[in-house]
């Protein structure tokens, strides 16, 4: 299984100042129960997160998520930044399985 980030994201990523202890974090939306209940935030230096317990290889280096989330992804999924909409999108060959990621600096949440 594949990640990249498009040089949009990466850029963004790094004016964010999130560029060290990336992860896709899975978030369960409450109140829905199918196969789309769940979306994907990317987080930066969220190291003290133990629920990770794999990692995906990506242009912008190892990325942590967990096993059982993998199943929302593909083979190759991208990362994308949309200037429009200022978000970044998540999108597979399948289409768009986030048209609105949502993205957090834990270090800013002390």
């Amino acid at each position: 299984m594949k990640l990249t980030f498009t040089e949009n994201a990466i850029q963004r990523l790094e004016k964010l100042g999130m560029i060290e202890d990336l992860s896709l974090h899975m978030s369960t939306i409450y109140g829905c129960g199918g196969p789309d209940s769940s979306m994907f935030t990317i987080r930066a230096y969220d190291a003290e997160n133990l629920n990770y317990d794999t990692f995906l290889d990506s242009n912008f280096g190892k990325i942590k998520a967990t096993e059982d989330s993998l199943q929302q992804l593909d083979e190759d999924n991208i990362i994308d930044f949309n200037d429009s909409s200022f978000s970044f999108v998540l999108k597979s060959n399948r289409g768009l399985l986030n048209p609105h990621m949502n993205y957090e600096n834990m270090k800013l949440k002390d």
